[in-house]
């Protein structure tokens, strides 16, 4: 319930300055300066062999080495298994890579730790030997860092795997070992790590300075070695938390951590102290970089490099990604030289490994292409659809500009205030990202395009590809003015004994079911009083009272007055008690509250909303004056095209990107949300829907006492009951009975929310009186109805 009031209620700046914008003309390309340096990509694609997918990198003078985890060997298939699968049995193990400066690579000779054996016949012992980090060695060659890991089962129980306490009853052994390799990948000395072995621990992060000492932190201690392994420090970290590490320009190391607050850390291992250099108040560094030339260190955040100066605090931007063809995400072993070139590997997951070089070159060296400009406030977001529209294109490029550039830690809406004073001024992006954007109201203005035709002209694409309840949600006097690629629906599900087995119902039906409860029962979870009720009523029905396309309302109509009158039947704020331990899960298995606020936002959802009333429920919807189903669509990022846009073919080509099939079906990597397109929904459905069963530890299917395979679970999930107790609950595959309700539901909403917090604050200020018993309903309507009006007609001129 949290995550949907969160949601429903999150604080939108309003956008009641767009109102007199007038006319729009398209944003004015800018004189560039021919002989200007800009920063350009190359990529050198390494000649890996196929399949293989290096999970660790590093970049020395010998070369670029890649450390993979593949298999090496066939594995010995038990007599008469069938296999599950292919390679099932394969032997894994690390191989390690180096790759010629002509992108040729060449296997190594490098052979790993071998793996611990058990020598005391130990019970389900198992063990194995991973390469956890490589770092360029400072006189040349590789240092690795590798774990072993043995565990066994201690317990008396003849058959382990049946044993119900069976992770109570399991030790284990860990230890880490610094090897130096030369060129060639053969080791030259080994040094294990001086370690506690009577506390194990597993280590979060490692890094090598330039003297060969070796950093790591574990149990909020930060922990320096040797070449040797042997400890230099053990840096108690209190309640901070270590994000990541690199090296200053300096030479010494330095961390990023979080403690009252984000800051970098200078540390000094004689005196076994951090020494603090400045903090970061905008920015979350996701990758922290090593400093050179005039940078103490380097980071990434979203799409920009940044370089940071310890002597000020200063952070500037560096370069945008994106502007280079480049995800950060896809970055692997960075490093920006004293010559600021920036080397590194890019490594996207359906792309060829490559080998990147990034510098300045003049802006005339580069090939012309048309810019779209694409206005957003969050561009990690859309980042990796621009980038693959962008290396598909040799005509036309996205130039993204983010506006949360503008954002500080004194004005959080900056950003947004920036974009909307040049859309005032006539600057309109030709494309635009419509997150906390008043969607509606720029497409009453003619500000955006009407997506049907292009839609409609598509050769692969057509309006029968989607869920038609959810376009027609998003329309706007007829037209379509935004894509998005996913949706959620917001509902309110009850015991289908309390509250029926079709979704929607009336007030009256409402009070009816809450009568038939436990006294004391309330209806939904504790602190919603009237005023929140009120507050997700006017998002959620919003489009029963507002049209933006012929600009026209009805607030003043009987059915609005009955909701304020329904939710004047909810408790006044000073008589809402709320109960801070208590979960909706445990009070409606007490009887003490009836229905429960929720989202489907995946297919999953369906599962675990299930688990609220033993299966046995009903996506039942808000309450509303006719009856209709109160549930309500939620539609993800939305994208839209400005009616002024330069180039139209261009932006359809963009933006039809969201609606296709391949993107929708990693919705979960993307924006999130169910898929719009209906292939990708039954695509989703069918997996969630699969039946997996249990193994051991060889591989084969256990069975149960009848011979037949054992279904694997998706996890579980435990709630506490007043008085101590505990439910536990099992989470299956989805059943066909799930599948029809979600589809029910999600057919069963016909409008979208309409986060307007300008006319939600004038229904909230105005039912403030008639809660308070100050004002009738019809006289507190009027008022609603004429200030509204006036909203719209501002808006609209």
């Amino acid at each position: 319930m949290k995550k949907i009031i969160a949601a429903l209620l999150a604080p939108v700046l309003c956008i009641a300055f767009l109102a007199g914008c007038g006319e729009t003309k398209a944003a004015p390309v800018e004189a560039e300066n021919a002989t200007e340096e800009v920063y350009a990509s190359a990529f050198q694609e390494l000649q890996l062999p196929e399949n293989v997918k290096p999970g660790l990198w590093a970049q020395t003078e010998e070369g670029l080495y890649a450390a993979a985890y593949e298999k090496i060997a066939d594995g010995e298939v038990p007599e008469g298994k069938t296999l599950d699968y292919e390679g099932e049995y394969d032997v894994m193990g690390w191989r390690l890579y180096r790759a010629g400066s002509d992108g040729s690579v060449q296997a190594l000779d490098y052979a790993p730790l071998p793996a611990p054996t058990d020598t005391e016949g130990r019970t389900n012992y198992s063990s194995r030997s991973d390469l956890e980090k490589l770092f360029p060695a400072p006189e040349g060659g590789l240092i690795a860092l590798e774990k072993q890991y043995e565990s066994w089962y201690t317990g008396t129980a003849e058959n382990p795997e049946r044993d119900e306490n069976y992770w109570d009853k399991v030790d284990s052994r860990l230890s880490y070992t610094l090897r130096r390799l030369d060129a060639a990948g053969k080791e030259l000395s080994a040094a294990a790590l001086e370690w506690d072995a009577a506390q194990e621990r597993y280590l979060y992060d490692a890094m090598l300075d330039r003297e060969g000492r070796l950093y790591t932190f574990a149990d909020q201690t930060l922990y320096v070695f040797d070449a040797a392994g042997k400890a230099q420090a053990a840096i108690d970290i209190g309640d901070g938390w270590i994000y990541n590490m690199a090296c200053l320009k300096d030479g010494r190391a330095a961390v990023e951590m979080w403690q009252n607050g984000l800051r970098f850390l200078a540390v000094d291992p004689e005196k076994q102290e951090l020494e603090p250099l400045g903090e970061l108040k905008s920015d979350f560094p996701e990758l922290l970089l090593s400093g050179s030339g005039d940078y103490d260190l380097y980071y990434t955040s979203g799409t920009r490099l940044c370089g940071w100066r310890s002597e000020d605090g200063a952070a500037e931007t560096v370069l945008d990604w994106l502007d280079c063809d480049v995800s950060a995400r896809a970055l692997q072993t960075v490093t920006v030289g004293e010559d600021g070139v920036i080397r590194g590997v890019w490594q996207q997951d359906d792309e060829p490994a490559a080998r990147l070089t990034i510098q300045k070159v003049e802006r005339e060296s580069l090939p012309q292409r048309q810019e779209l400009t694409l206005g957003t406030l969050y561009a990690d977001v859309i980042s990796e659809a621009v980038l693959r529209f962008n290396r598909s294109q040799d005509q036309v490029r996205i130039r993204v500009k983010d506006y949360s550039d503008f954002v500080s830690g004194e004005d959080y809406e900056a950003g947004l205030t920036k974009l909307v004073t040049e859309i005032m001024a006539g600057n309109m992006p030709d494309l635009l990202s419509l997150d906390s954007l008043p969607y509606a109201q720029l497409a009453a203005k003619g500000l955006l395009e009407d997506l049907y035709p292009w839609l409609d002209a598509d050769a692969e694409l057509s309006r029968e590809d989607f869920f038609k309840n959810v376009l027609t949600s998003m329309e706007v006097g007829g037209g379509l003015f935004e894509v998005t690629p996913g949706f959620s629906v917001v509902t309110v599900m009850g015991a289908s004994d309390v509250v029926g087995d079709t979704p929607g119902w009336s007030y009256e039906a409402f009070n009816a079911a809450l009568a038939s409860m436990p006294a004391g029962c309330t209806a939904l979870g504790p602190g919603i009083d009237r005023n929140m009720f009120l507050e997700m009523c006017s998002y959620v029905n919003m489009g029963d009272y507002l049209d933006w396309g012929t600009g026209t309302c009805r607030f003043d109509s009987e059915d609005f007055q009955q909701l304020l009158e329904f939710c004047a039947s909810f408790p006044d704020r000073k008589d809402v008690l709320i109960e801070e331990d208590s979960s909706d899960m445990s009070r409606i298995a007490e009887g003490r509250q009836m229905l429960v606020f929720t989202s489907l936002y995946s297919v999953d959802d369906a599962v675990y909303n299930d688990q609220y009333f033993g299966g046995k429920s009903t996506y039942i919807g808000l309450p509303t004056a006719t009856g209709e189903p109160g549930n309500v669509l939620y539609p993800a990022s939305g994208y839209a095209m400005s009616s002024k846009c330069a180039d139209k073919d261009a932006a359809w080509q963009f933006l039809r990107g969201f609606l296709t099939e391949e993107y929708e079906k990693k919705l979960d990597s993307y924006e999130g949300g169910l898929p719009l397109n209906k292939q990708a929904f039954r695509d989703a459905l069918d997996k969630a829907m699969e039946i997996k069963y249990e193994k051991d530890a060889e591989g084969h299917y256990l069975l149960d006492a009848n011979g037949e395979r054992i279904p694997a679970s998706k996890g579980g999930m435990s709630v506490s009951m007043d008085g101590g107790a505990v439910m536990d609950f099992t989470l299956w595959a989805m059943t066909q009975e799930q599948a029809d309700k979600l589809v029910n539901v999600i057919e069963s909403a016909s409008k979208a929310v309409d986060m307007n917090t300008t006319v939600s604050g004038i229904i909230r200020e105005e039912a403030a009186a008639y809660f308070a018993g100050q004002k009738s309903v019809e006289e507190v309507a009027r008022l609603i109805q004429s200030k509204v009006n006036l909203y719209i007609n501002e808006q609209r001129s």
